[in-house]
């Protein structure tokens, strides 16, 4: 349940027009195992410390819960003292942290394969005993040497041991070993994502790398390779274009509920998209055929009827004259207006009066950018590590 709540408060993942499964795919895509709720890289490494030092101990599948959790909020205070505290699970919540950064981090520690238990987290506790059990039959074998197999291997064998210091006294910067190990399983598992090109070809000696805003926007974009240039055409296009969407979409909630300061603010920025952002000639080539088979080809399913809605809203942009044609397009209202009722069906803003007063006056606004404001916090630890 908190992993289930705590989508609702990450940034991206407000899909009030439906379009996660387009996004997602982009995501993991140029930035697989990443999430909007990672904070620092090296919770890639806390944790699978933390479990190794207790599987060590045997410490039983009824107790490890319990365990693991004290030896992660134990973490808190010493992050804390160190010179750079962002980002620190517990800041704020301490003793009161729901959400623990194994939580957060076992899917990504899965797919980058730190972690090898092939499984949830609740899972993982519930097969402890028997795993701890096969290890000690397994220890005894005839020929006296120490055998593994698949179920008894948890964790990536080769995962750099934790300083001498752990967890008394951790920081967040990277050994160089850490850094080595990172990468290679980047390489190892993503060998052709944009996150491990990034990962091993950090910027050039004395070279700030600033924060750009989209992934596109990177200064090395034109190093990178064809399969991956390719992808982030298509993801900015469908970033820019559906962000139109979804500024329309807030223009009509505050219209409807006559907030006209906040339908003047949306009126403006939306006369902002067509004419600043928008570069008619580029949308007007884009493939949405070539589009679908870029998203669907990794696993993502796109329903025909987000997929009608894209084209609708597509060839509404490419028939606009001026950027007021949207504001006062019939059909463009009654297409956000339609698929947003489609999706909340009676909790619809436009047709349920008590969901339209909860509304916060901003919903889904923000131009999408697959991760990338989180993934640059995540490369700039690694392009630190010593």
């Amino acid at each position: 349940m908190h992993r289930i709540l705590a989508l609702f408060c990450e940034r991206e993942t407000r899909d009030e027009l439906g379009l996660g499964a387009i996004r997602d795919s982009f995501s993991d895509q140029l930035f697989p195992g990443t999430s909007t709720i990672h904070t620092r890289l090296r919770y890639f490494f806390f944790i699978p410390w933390i479990y190794q030092s207790l599987e060590n101990s045997q410490v039983s599948a009824r107790h490890m819960p319990r365990r693991a959790r004290e030896m992660e909020l134990a973490l808190v205070l010493p992050l804390l003292q160190s010179d750079d505290e962002a980002g620190v699970f517990g800041k704020t919540a301490a003793e009161d942290l729901k959400r623990l950064p194994s939580e957060v981090y076992w899917a990504g520690l899965g797919n980058w394969g730190f972690r090898r238990f092939k499984g949830t987290q609740h899972e993982y506790y519930l097969a402890l005993d028997d795993i701890y059990q096969r290890r000690s039959f397994l220890s005894r074998r005839d020929d006296g040497e120490m055998g593994t197999d698949s179920f008894t291997v948890t964790w990536h064998p080769k995962i750099p041991p934790p300083p001498d210091s752990f967890p008394e006294r951790i920081t967040f910067q990277l050994t160089e070993e850490e850094k080595q190990f990172l990468k290679d399983c980047l390489v190892g598992n993503h060998r052709a994502s944009l996150l491990a090109d990034l990962a091993i070809h950090p910027p050039e000696e004395g070279v700030s790398l600033e924060r750009s805003n989209f992934p596109w926007e990177h200064p090395r974009f034109a190093g990178f390779s064809e399969e991956n240039k390719k992808l982030l055409y298509h993801a900015r296009l469908f970033s820019e274009n559906l962000h139109g969407a979804a500024i329309l979409y807030n223009f009509l909630l505050a219209d409807q509920a006559e907030r006209h300061e906040l339908a003047d603010r949306y009126r403006k920025s939306l006369l902002e998209w067509t004419s600043d952002t928008i570069d008619v000639a580029t949308h007007r080539g884009w493939s949405l055929d070539e589009l679908w088979n870029v998203v669907e080809e990794h696993g993502y399913r796109v329903t025909y009827p987000t997929k009608d809605f894209v084209k609708t809203w597509l060839r509404l942009v490419n028939e606009a004259k001026n950027p007021h044609d949207l504001l006062d397009s019939r059909e463009a209202h009654e297409l956000i207006r339609a698929r947003e009722r489609r999706l909340k069906r009676s909790r619809s803003r436009f047709s349920n009066p008590r969901a339209l007063d909860q509304w916060g006056g901003q919903s889904g606004l923000g131009q999408l950018s697959y991760r990338w404001r989180d993934v640059q916090v995540l490369l700039e630890d690694l392009y630190a590590g010593s």
